[in-house]
């Protein structure tokens, strides 16, 4: 009899040993994790571009001109023409020459002629911009005769970059995160 008391010790020792066994094994391994989630840090941040310029009033400063005197031309004129009369603003900024206040621009998606994607209106220098912006065509552009822009440049003219109406839009390839760069320069008629 004493044997199969023997036996039923040796079984129960076994099972203690393996039952040790499987939960030392079990406590050495970590549980699995779940994959992080990715979040807004781990992200980067959407590329933001940005287009901004001034509209600046262009002044030609001449004198003569009327009754058959010659033109002298002065600050900011340039001869751009053969003829006496083909005289107008340089095209570039001077020192002298102040911005427009409250012209209403718009930016539209693509080459010009293109409108409907934001308005802005320039500040007390003339200086504009539009941001957040994705990589892209635009197209920067303001009308003189709309917008109310009408009470600040009518009567006169675009300047800059062309001396005529194309002179009143720019279409600007904007790459990821970049800067686009919009001037545009407008004279009042007689160039004051």
């Amino acid at each position: 009899m004493h044997r199969p008391q023997r036996r039923v010790e040796f079984l129960v020792t076994g099972v203690l040993v393996l039952a040790g066994l499987a939960c030392s094994l079990l406590a050495s391994e970590a549980p699995p994790q779940p994959a992080a989630e990715p979040t807004v840090e781990d992200s980067p941040p959407p590329a933001s571009g940005v287009i901004r310029g001034v509209i600046w009033h262009e002044v030609c400063e001449f004198q003569g001109g009327e009754a058959g005197e010659p033109v002298v031309l002065g600050s900011g004129c340039v001869q751009w023409g053969e003829g006496p009369d083909e005289f107008g603003p340089n095209q570039m900024r001077d020192p002298f020459e102040a911005g427009f206040a409250g012209v209403t621009l718009h930016l539209g998606a693509g080459a010009c002629p293109a409108v409907g994607l934001a308005v802005t209106t320039t500040t007390d220098d003339g200086s504009f911009r539009f941001d957040g912006l994705a990589a892209g065509t635009y197209c920067v552009s303001y009308r003189n005769t709309a917008d109310g822009n009408d009470a600040l440049l009518i009567p006169g003219g675009p300047t800059y970059p062309r001396r005529d109406e194309s002179g009143m839009a720019e279409t600007v390839v904007l790459e990821s995160g970049g800067e686009g760069i919009v001037d545009f320069g407008y004279a009042w008629q007689g160039f004051n």
